[in-house]
């Protein structure tokens, strides 16, 4: 699944993690004292597509190491856990969880299984939603369109989703 295929929320796209990774894309060969590879243009895009997914997913904290071998690390933070998303410089996957500095696992993955641990990651903070999302799917499915309680209405400020299930604004009780 490529970016192109998530709704991505505004500002997915000006984060402090990708504003550093534009920053580090551009080291030149030797940047670390003499040694340090450079970043191709495909470590670069895929560490940029981890990063976006998760910013549009509601994972804020989020960072980018560099790495000396021409690969790039994402990493999201939830609490006192860990997830590092490496990009090697061949172009393969890894991801490492830590919880309050210990390894707890670490294996390589494909792009689709980094997706779904990127989701994992995110859905404990979509609960508080979930109540507005079942309203907001029957009423998109149905004939008829269900009032919807205005604290957990869609609005422009405030959608009920970020780009994982659909939204409808709020419906007047009298129009129904």
């Amino acid at each position: 699944m490529s970016t192109d295929r998530w709704f991505i929320i505004r500002g997915a796209t000006e984060t402090p993690a990708l504003q550093k990774l534009d920053k580090v894309s551009r080291y030149p060969p030797g940047w670390a004292h003499g040694d340090g590879d450079a970043f191709s243009a495909d470590v670069v895009k895929t560490a940029r597509r981890v990063l976006t997914i998760a910013a549009s997913l509601g994972l804020d904290g989020t960072d980018v190491f560099p790495r000396r071998d021409g690969g790039l690390v994402a990493s999201v933070y939830t609490g006192l856990d860990v997830h590092d998303f490496t990009v090697h410089a061949d172009g393969t996957l890894e991801w490492l969880h830590e919880h309050d500095d210990v390894e707890i696992e670490s294996q390589p993955v494909t792009f689709a299984e980094l997706e779904a641990k990127l989701i994992e990651l995110a859905r404990p903070q979509w609960h508080s939603y979930g109540y507005s999302w079942q309203t907001i799917m029957i009423s998109a499915v149905g004939v008829s369109r269900a009032p919807h309680s205005l604290p957990q209405a869609p609005t422009e400020r405030s959608p009920a989703s970020i780009g994982i299930a659909p939204s409808l604004r709020p419906v007047d009780p009298a129009s129904t």
